[in-house]
C-alpha cells in the first residue's frame, strides 16, 4: 500500500477527544471496505501450497491452522518444516505473524496452554 494514512480519534471518558497525527499505512488490508475480506483471502490463498508437503493447513477468516498427526520423529520434523515454511511465506509477503495466538498440542492430542 502506498499513499495511505491512518488517524485515530480518542473517544470516551479517559480520552481527550483529540485526533492523533497521520501515520503512514505500509501494509495490510483496508478495514471496513467491501473488498477487504476478498483481498485478504486472495492475499493468503497460496499459504496452503507452501506447507502442503509438511502439514495440513486450514484457513478461516483471518486465521490459519497448521496440523499434522505426529507419531514419530520424522512426523515431528515435518511439522517443524511446515512452521519454517510458514515463516518463509510470511517473510516473503511482509506479513507479521501474531505468535501470541500460537498454541501447541500434547502427545495425547489434548490442547496445551498457549505460550
Amino acid at each position: 500500500m502506498f499513499g495511505r494514512a491512518t488517524i485515530t480519534l480518542g473517544i470516551g471518558p479517559h480520552s481527550s477527544s483529540e485526533y492523533s497525527s497521520f501515520m503512514p499505512v505500509t501494509s495490510g488490508i483496508p478495514h471496513g471496505s467491501v473488498l477487504g475480506p476478498l483481498s485478504f483471502v486472495i492475499y493468503v490463498n497460496d499459504l496452503p501450497m507452501y506447507v502442503k508437503n509438511f502439514a495440513d493447513c486450514s484457513l478461516f477468516a483471518d486465521n490459519a491452522k497448521l496440523s499434522r498427526y505426529v507419531s514419530n520423529q520424522e512426523d515431528s520434523a515435518d511439522l517443524q518444516k511446515g512452521f519454517c515454511a510458514l515463516k518463509e511465506w510470511s517473510d516473503y509477503w511482509l506479513l507479521k505473524l501474531n505468535t501470541r495466538m500460537w498454541a501447541n498440542a500434547q502427545r495425547d492430542g489434548r490442547p496445551a496452554e498457549p505460550r
